[in-house]
């Protein structure tokens, strides 16, 4: 893979990165649970809205943000091109 190949993709997994933090953290603010301050505090604001909120727990969010979370970092970062 070329180096300019290399950088869209660590482009593109900080978009979808980014994208799925926001809308999280719009997710935490519309049930009252505020803007999360670091990773670890959306993770635990995330679980606790799980645990109370039957429709979050039943999508899996919290398990598909981490997923995506894992993913991205591989791609943009771990993968050698």
């Amino acid at each position: 893979m070329k180096s300019c190949d290399s950088l869209k993709v660590r482009d593109s997994c900080e978009k979808g990165w980014l994208a799925s933090v926001e809308v999280v953290d719009a997710l935490l603010i519309r049930y009252g649970y505020g803007e999360a301050i670091t990773h670890t505090d959306k993770r635990k604001k995330l679980r606790e809205l799980a645990s109370k909120l039957a429709e979050v727990s039943k999508l899996g969010i919290y398990d598909r943000i981490e997923a995506k979370r894992i993913v991205f970092i591989t791609m943009a970062f771990m993968v050698k091109y």
